[in-house]
């Protein structure tokens, strides 16, 4: 068994920390929240490609290790796939029979007392706005194998650092970067596990991340939530530069919406 915090994430978090403080304005909300020994799910929405960097020193700062499921051809990779391995990350596959083996997995590792990553998203969204998509029902079913508990944290701010159809950060722009660690979801454990059960936990999910960001956002949400299997992937079928170019716009929008909230809050005072 990979130790709680290996030696990887420990010299990792100590060369990034400084890195990421002097290129982020980042605050934690609820970190007191995460239990400090037992295992537990961590669920986020997804905004950037950026995401696991933030919960990973979030995690280090409580002497926590966070495990992720991240794409299996990540794992691929020379020297990016040995520092997963090491770091006890686990590849996901996408096809039915691995899927099963990566619950498997990952219920193996909450219930000996890990924590658990998990964007449930299963990609970064694709929302317009960066509002929530609907959850799929990965993190529902180990919750429910391992009778772990699922913490939702909600992420603001990492997409203005990397937007999402974006390979360079914004190094210069140094951000302000939120994430809130929200009560754990409700989980009956009576409750005969089903497929149907898993899906029910999983729209709470993406409801409680949902309304929580539209309070942090200052605007009300999209509803229904986009869904990927109704509303299509824009991903691979409009070009890129367009992709980016819409991107832009919306950002700009939102950094606007959040010099004018700063400033009401001032007048406020």
């Amino acid at each position: 068994m990979i130790p709680e915090l290996p030696w990887i994430t420990r010299l990792s978090a100590r060369i990034v920390w400084p890195l990421f403080r002097l290129l982020t304005n980042t605050s934690f909300e609820g970190i007191q929240k995460l239990p400090k020994e037992g295992g537990f799910l961590l669920v986020g929405n997804h905004i950037s490609s950026f995401d696991a960097i933030p919960p990973t020193l979030m995690c280090w700062r409580i002497n926590r290790g966070i495990r992720y499921a991240a794409k299996h051809t990540l794992f691929e990779q020379p020297v990016l796939g040995w520092w997963l391995r090491k770091m006890g990350h686990l590849p996901v596959r996408r096809s039915a029979k691995q899927g099963e083996s990566f619950i498997s997995q990952a219920t193996e590792l909450v219930s000996s007392g890990r924590v658990l990553g998990i964007f449930p998203e299963g990609t970064t969204t694709r929302e317009e706005k960066y509002w929530p998509m609907t959850a799929k029902t990965g993190a529902a079913k180990i919750a429910l194998a391992s009778s772990a508990p699922i913490y939702p944290v909600v992420f603001w701010g990492t997409q203005h650092f990397l937007p999402r159809y974006s390979y360079l950060p914004r190094f210069w722009a140094r951000p302000r970067i939120v994430l809130k660690v929200l009560d754990p979801i409700t989980v009956d454990l009576d409750t005969v596990p089903s497929t149907e059960y898993a899906r029910v936990i999983s729209n709470e999910i993406t409801k409680v991340l949902t309304n929580e960001l539209a309070k942090l956002r200052g605007e009300p949400p999209r509803i229904p939530s986009y869904d990927l299997r109704v509303d299509g992937d824009p991903w691979g079928k409009v070009p890129r530069s367009q992709l980016v170019a819409q991107d832009t716009i919306e950002i700009k929008r939102q950094l606007k919406l959040a010099r004018q909230m700063k400033k009401a809050r001032e007048e406020m005072r």
